[in-house]
């Protein structure tokens, strides 16, 4: 099978990968847009994880060829990359924040799928055990980075395409260099250092992109909306957090609709009528967004979803432990570039907590969080 790809040109499946892509797990994918709520701000970008996953794929296919790893390895890493995304729910990582919050991943529902759906059968019809699969999703072995890791096929791919679709030149990365400077030394994964500019340059495009798009102030007031609608609804009983890995997003939004709780914040998002930002200061760490909604509800007798606390905060916590090699010697990528500490420090800087109400109350709100 040969499928026409806005981002990659023909991308080939086989006979195994065409069964696997037939799944119904694998076709609610197309339901699922990959920027979730983006789309306010960037009307094209509706594409979704059923194409991210399929990019992938190519992406770990070339991966392939450059390491010549052999064929059944190969056919492995090409199916982590086809399947990684799978446990995600409605609008994507708008979920992912809700399942994050109940102790859950779209990790675990993704290898959960693999083993518990007809997926499992296909694979090992074709002599492949899920396990192998999973334990590559989960960044396992030499080549489990190449799933997921630092530079791995999910954010390349994603880079490429979500700047494809916003219009945004920042995701922009130079993908045939950065795969190019892959090699297998002493048994490991590494990256030439000689490529080292390319490396960077996939880093320095995702930090311009989580501003630009995937942070960007307008979509993360509709997804916070979004996310207080699905609070609403969960607590009538008539959605529970397990279930979004296995819905798309018709069904979640019909039931958002047709909730007396959540249908005006549905309409509100669905009309582009979106709260505006009352309040922004430098994040609390010790500050309960649910606790200070409900102190500035009752100081304000708004009602609620009227007042939404956001807390921004970045992931001061990551590494960018990229194994580089460097005149016969692998080093970390933190070792021998300036640019991750930099990445980490301005990302520090950028967390925040912000207030969004709508636009009538901006004031009343504004006046009544310097009061509490």
């Amino acid at each position: 099978m040969h499928v026409q790809d806005a981002v990659h040109g023909y991308i080939t499946l086989n006979e195994l990968e065409e069964a696997v892509l037939d799944t119904p797990e694998m076709q609610r994918l197309r339901r699922v847009r990959q920027l979730g709520f983006s789309n306010v701000v960037y009307p094209s970008a509706t594409h979704t994880r059923f194409e991210h996953s399929l990019g992938a794929l190519h992406i770990a296919n070339m991966f392939a060829d450059a390491l010549n790893v052999g064929e059944g390895r190969a056919q492995e890493l090409r199916l982590a990359a086809l399947l990684h995304d799978m446990g995600h729910g409605p609008f994507s990582h708008s979920t992912d924040h809700i399942l994050n919050d109940h102790g859950l991943s779209h990790e675990h529902f993704s290898k959960k799928k693999i083993r518990n759906s007809r997926i499992s059968d296909i694979l090992q019809d074709h002599g492949i055990h899920p396990n192998r699969v999973i334990r590559l999703i989960e960044g396992e072995g030499r080549l489990g980075s190449i799933v997921a890791g630092h530079i791995d096929v999910d954010r390349m791919d994603y880079l490429m395409r979500d700047a494809h679709y916003t219009g945004v030149a920042y995701g922009t990365i130079d993908a045939s260099t950065i795969i190019r400077s892959a090699c297998i030394h002493d048994g490991d994964l590494v990256f030439d250092g000689k490529y080292l500019n390319a490396l960077e340059s996939l880093l320095t495009a995702r930090y311009l992109m989580i501003p630009t798009v995937y942070m960007h102030r307008t979509s993360r007031v509709a997804s916070s909306m979004f996310r207080e609608a699905f609070r609403m609804l969960r607590e009538d009983g008539d959605v529970s957090v397990e279930e979004l890995p296995y819905m798309d997003e018709p069904e979640l939004v019909h039931r958002l609709r047709n909730n007396d709780r959540s249908q005006w914040l549905m309409d509100r998002i669905d009309n582009r009528e979106l709260h505006k930002i009352a309040v922004r200061n430098p994040e609390n760490s010790g500050l309960d967004p649910a606790e200070r909604e409900e102190e500035l509800l009752a100081k304000t007798g708004l009602s609620e979803g009227e007042v939404i606390v956001d807390v921004l905060k970045r992931d001061e916590s990551r590494t960018y432990d990229v194994p580089v090699l460097v005149e016969d010697q692998v080093r970390s990528l933190e070792q021998v570039s300036d640019l991750p500490p930099a990445l980490k420090a301005s990302l520090q800087r950028q967390n925040e907590i912000r207030i969004y109400t709508p636009r009538e109350h901006v004031e009343t709100v504004s006046a009544a969080t310097e009061a509490v």
